[in-house]
């Protein structure tokens, strides 16, 4: 089997990270990534336009099918959301929208939900299953688990994350 890669096209999980700086406002870092103010809205989950110096906003990249997948987080003991957060690399924000901060007392062994953003890839002319594995970091399992039921040929479209 054969999946086709082209070694020219980037790999990507759909989404750009953006570091905002002082003076900047969602209507101009929308128009610098060519999406709109809602996407990036949507994307981070923002219930208003206030947005801060140091803020990391994910911003969707055009052309890409996202979506959310998640990892599950076992707790140990003196773990924190906002720990766990810090520690898995999202927002505290992002951690409530998909756990019930309520019914969470953090005890050992706990599950969090952890949500990644994803994407979606092509697969075209010449791509290869090594070459893609290589250049995602995801094992042959990986895809077998995210694509299943996806026959791999020129084409298909396949999730990557």
């Amino acid at each position: 089997m054969s999946m086709n890669i082209n070694p020219n096209k980037r790999f990507t999980s759909g989404y750009d990270e953006y570091v905002v700086k002082q003076g900047d406002s969602l209507y101009q870092i929308a128009k610098l990534f060519n999406t709109t103010v809602a996407d990036i809205s949507d994307a981070n989950m923002l219930t208003s336009s206030t947005i801060y110096p140091g803020q990391v906003l994910m911003i969707p990249k055009a052309g890409l099918q996202q979506f959310t997948v998640f990892e599950d987080y076992r707790t140990v003991e003196g773990d924190t959301m906002a720990g766990i957060a810090q520690k898995t690399g999202t927002s505290l924000a992002l951690l409530g929208t998909y756990n019930d901060f309520g019914a969470l007392k953090l005890e050992k062994n706990q599950i969090v939900k952890i949500p990644r953003r994803g994407g979606t890839y092509q697969i075209s002319e010449g791509d290869t299953v090594s070459r893609f594995i290589h250049q995602t970091g995801k094992t042959a399992q990986e895809l077998l688990e995210l694509n299943a039921g996806t026959w791999l040929k020129k084409g298909t479209t396949i999730r990557i994350a």
